[in-house]
């Protein structure tokens, strides 16, 4: 047939952000989408089909259009330039081919569907309950059969094309609207068959196993049924949901469960139902029978009722009794489910011969003659008709509020309260809690609530109570052994040891008073005398920590592993004896009480006699992680440092406003086994002893942090000096992480020297004229970070040169798993955002770098309103590692709305995503931001990255 602009071939699929995480959610059995990270529902498919049509017309331009996998390809870029990026909800896409090869697209809004409905592994049988994998009964569309005017099978059957006037006629005369949970099968003029649904492809159950009608390769005027080959027919059938069987419209059973599929909604479940003219019976029915009760003429009322349930086509032309089987106040007694009770299938008589019915025609003259038996008093025959509501729809609110209703007549309130319960819990599982009866259902079930649905957690298993009590604070877990004596019996007896094992007194639950002794020794001995970690904090002198205190929490942690006294009294010790000193691991000392003093040359420091040497000497063999906040004096003399064989970690912090230069070589000497190390506001001394002692420490040195809160240009080039020493030891051979954390001027050309480099000597040389050191360029001292993994950099702006020096072959390899940019402040002199784009550039070598997984970018600038990829590089730059899944976004030269333009745009071009931080985008913006990202998978969080420390090393 010759193509017109009123006659053209087309196809509709869902568009949809959440089929991105097909690949990492594991549905291998997805095909394309697995394959391809797309947002587009089985686009092959989708392809196959319209190819196939067009070849039956004999389009060739259309052929040719649509022939070879870079036709598909462009067929995707086609629909996500129509979309543009902005789309962020589901939408259902028709592609429309013209004969003369053009193709149109159109949009149209369509509701969310979960993956497991358009990924299924299996359709689950008949009152089976589905699996994870498997799709879900979540929403059940009506079946209905146009049998009144069967239709002859066509090429406009068998392809989809723009002549769809005999499906259009035939919803029309079974009266659906789109967007109704309802359907319409289309039956075969030729030999009764069902051929296939007006917008989907049936599947019925038959001999154990899902049926579908045939349907031929290509159009056949006397083989298959005459459907349409439809996209999901064809993932149906290549994945063993179904086989391809006839089946006749005579032979549909009314209220089987079945289902259907489209390319646009996946696999929804459905119920056929068979039109019977006694409907219109039962409506007016009920609505005699309204009259009469409101006549209070009761009997009749009854009559009416129960004439409009025998009207049902659930009866089946018989009588049907109600199920005795079940007994759902001995479930509720029993704390069981109501809703499964309801929905199993019994043995008895009734079981075998009847289904479900949910005609709410029948409900409602069933719910109308239980309410007349309440109206007579006859409380039984009126509890016996709302449990039958139960049995024929659980899934309806109607049972559970007429039964719940009645059970409280009855005075059974706990009965009431547990059967509203049961129907809450029915409509959150069926996604209807929503709908007003439901509603009535919460408001039903709150006035019994707060009565019944306490229950004292000291008598859930012990396991659970400690994970619940795991979640409070130390402060609270103490109140809880306020509440009983039962309750302080059971949260200090052996069972509940692990409560205690960590003694936090920071934060939340500092201690509104002094605790006292004897409550101290109590808690360790909750512990059994197991304390593992200590945090106490005395700025605010709310703990008052003694020597006796002290005494009494360490005699109760045997095996103690963590120590942590912020602002301590000087005098405080710790005896040589005890046995934390063979087993504590981490020891940190943060600050003192005694004031720091003047020395002669005005530097501050703590004096040695203020010193709490007590607490630090007994464990120095045995530590593994030291952090020191206030360095004592006396460790400028070599001979005043303890030796700390094990210690691995050291984090060194002067008092705010120190300018002393700390002698590192001192330490070195003292802590051989030191791996890590974090300089805070502590800078080292440059003195000449360097020149012996530089290649004999640290040999197995392999992560540094340095963090600088001073911006002066001298503290700068003592930093980046500092930093270019510590990450030559060695040669950086074993050095695996860097992190810097320096101030970020707006003046570009304040540090003259590259912190990172790897041919350090020249520059040493020249600001020490330490000529014959190690470091000399005379000696060729060259820097290979062989074993570098992270680079992180906190306003840190170094040249790209100088990290593409350091770190090329580590990111080329796929060993370089982090590394953050800062961007150069812009000029005046050049238009806004080419600084930026000229120091994205920079990073070409970067590109693509297979091992990246975690990223910073601060303080860049690009084009405002970016029109070209080139006005805003940085989505495509992001785009190009295919592991990136942290990222952070910091920048003070946009304002929130831009930055959020600029965050979407990352998200919508990378596909590997799920964590990204961000400290500027705030309130209703944020809001609409987290929610836009999550349709991709991504998690936004507010705020910075955290740092890690120590960090994970290579043992």
């Amino acid at each position: 047939m010759t193509g017109t602009d009123n006659f053209y071939i087309f196809t509709s699929l869902r568009y949809d952000p959440s089929l991105q995480q097909v690949p990492s959610r594991g549905f291998q059995h997805a095909g394309w989408n697995y394959k391809h990270v797309s947002p587009f529902y089985c686009l092959d498919y989708h392809r196959d089909r319209l190819l196939r049509a067009a070849t039956h017309w004999g389009w060739q331009s259309a052929v040719d259009e649509l022939t070879g996998e870079q036709a598909l390809t462009k067929l995707a870029d086609s629909a996500n330039e129509f979309l543009g990026t902005s789309q962020l909800t589901p939408v259902r896409l028709r592609i429309v081919v013209h004969a003369h090869g053009t193709i149109e697209l159109q949009k149209f809004d369509t509701p969310d569907a979960p993956l497991e409905n358009l990924f299924p592994s299996r359709l689950p049988a008949p009152g089976a309950t589905p699996s994870s994998t498997e799709a879900g009964r979540s929403v059940v569309y009506a079946l209905l059969v146009d049998d009144d005017a069967p239709i002859a099978r066509s090429e406009f059957t068998h392809h989809k094309t723009s002549k769809r006037d005999m499906y259009n006629e035939a919803r029309s005369r079974a009266g659906l609207a789109m967007g109704e949970r309802k359907e319409v099968l289309m039956v075969n003029a030729d030999d009764g068959d069902i051929m296939e649904g007006s917008i989907t492809t049936p599947y019925f159950w038959r001999n154990d196993r899902w049926i579908t009608p045939p349907v031929s390769a290509e159009f056949s005027s006397r083989d298959g049924s005459g459907g349409n080959n439809g996209t999901s027919r064809r993932y149906a059938l290549e994945h063993n949901l179904a086989v391809e069987e006839p089946i006749k419209a005579k032979d549909l059973v009314d209220g089987e469960e079945c289902w259907i599929s489209n390319g646009v909604s996946g696999f929804i479940a459905a119920q056929v139902q068979l039109r019977n003219m006694s409907g219109a019976e039962a409506e007016a029915a009920v609505k005699a029978g309204q009259d009469e009760y409101q006549a209070k003429r009761y009997k009749h009322a009854l009559e009416q009722f129960t004439r409009a349930m025998r009207l049902c086509k659930c009866n089946r032309g018989m009588k049907r009794d109600r199920c005795s089987c079940k007994n759902f106040e001995a479930v509720a007694d029993k704390d069981g489910s109501i809703f499964h009770e309801a929905m199993y299938t019994c043995s008895c008589p009734v079981g075998k011969t009847f289904n479900k019915c949910d005609n709410p025609v029948h409900i409602k003259a069933l719910d109308y003659r239980a309410a007349t038996f309440e109206s007579i008093k006859e409380l039984d025959r009126a509890k016996r008709d709302a449990e039958w509501i139960l049995e024929l729809a659980p899934r309806l609110p109607d049972g559970y509020l007429r039964l719940g209703k009645i059970a409280r007549l009855q005075k059974k309130e706990e009965y009431a309260w547990k059967i509203y319960n049961a129907g809450v819990d029915a409509g959150n599982v069926n996604r209807m809690a929503t709908s007003p009866k439901f509603q009535q259902l919460y408001s039903a079930r709150n006035k019994l609530h707060i009565r019944f649905c306490r229950k004292d957690p000291i008598f859930l298993p012990s396991e659970l109570f400690v994970w619940i009590l795991s979640y409070c604070t130390l402060v609270q877990r103490v109140r809880c052994l306020g509440v009983s004596k039962q309750w302080q019996r059971t949260l200090t007896s052996r069972d509940f040891a692990s409560l205690w094992k960590v003694l936090d007194f920071t934060g939340s639950s500092t201690p509104r008073r002094p605790p006292r002794l004897d409550f101290l020794r109590k808690l360790v001995a909750s512990a059994g005398h197991d304390v593992r970690k200590i945090v106490i904090e005395e700025k605010s002198h709310r703990f008052q920590l003694s020597q006796a205190k002290l005494f009494a929490l360490l005699n109760g942690a045997i095996r103690l592993e963590h120590l942590e006294l912020s602002f301590p009294d000087y005098t405080l010790r710790i005896d040589p004896k005890a046995g934390l000193c063979k087993t504590l691991k981490t020891l940190s000392l943060r600050f003192f009480i005694a004031e720091p003093k003047k020395s002669i040359i005005g530097l501050d420091y703590i004096p040695v006699s203020a010193y709490p040497f007590e607490l630090l000497n007994p464990v120095a063999d045995t530590i593994e992680t030291l952090h020191l906040s206030g360095l004592p004096m006396s460790w400028f003399r070599e001979q005043d440092v303890p030796l700390m064989p094990k210690i691995k970690n050291l984090h060194l912090q002067m008092r705010p406003g120190s300018t002393v230069l700390f002698p590192i070589l001192h330490l070195g000497s003292k802590t051989p086994a030191l791996e890590q190390l974090w300089l805070h506001d502590t800078l080292p001394d440059r003195s000449s002893d360097w020149e012996d002692q530089w290649s004999k420490i640290w040999p197995n040195f392999k992560s540094l942090v340095v963090v600088e809160s001073y911006s002066s240009t001298a503290a700068r080039f003592a930093t980046a000096l500092i930093i270019r020493l510590l990450t030559s030891l060695n040669h950086g051979h074993k050095l695996e992480y860097i992190d810097l954390d320096l101030p970020w001027s707006p003046n570009p050309d304040t540090v003259a020297m590259a912190p990172l480099t790897t041919n350090p000597g020249p520059a040493i040389s020249d600001v020490w004229n330490m000529a014959g050191t190690v470091l000399d360029p005379q000696d060729d001292w060259r820097n290979e970070y062989k074993s570098l993994r992270a680079v992180r950099l906190a306003n840190a702006a170094l040249d790209p040169e100088c990290l593409q020096q350091v770190a090329e072959a580590q990111a080329a390899s796929g060993q370089l798993h982090t590394l953050d940019l800062v961007f150069p402040p812009e000029s005046l002199a050049t238009p806004a955002g080419a600084a930026s784009s000229a120091h994205l550039a920079k990073y070409e070598w970067l590109a693509g770098a297979p091992g990246i997984r975690c990223m910073s970018l601060s303080q860049f600038r690009f084009r405002p309103f970016p029109r070209t990829p080139e006005d805003m590089p940085l989505p495509t730059f992001l785009a190009t590692f295919p592991k990136l899944e942290i990222l952070e976004i910091r920048s003070d030269h946009y304002d929130e709305a831009e930055l959020c333009s600029v965050i979407s745009a990352i998200i919508k071009e990378t596909r590997t995503i799920r964590l990204l931080y961000q400290n500027q985008v705030r309130g209703a913006l944020m809001d609409k931001l987290k929610a836009a990202a999550a349709k991709h998978g991504v998690q936004v969080v507010f705020g910075e990255r955290p740092r890690e420390w120590p960090v994970q090393v290579t043992p």
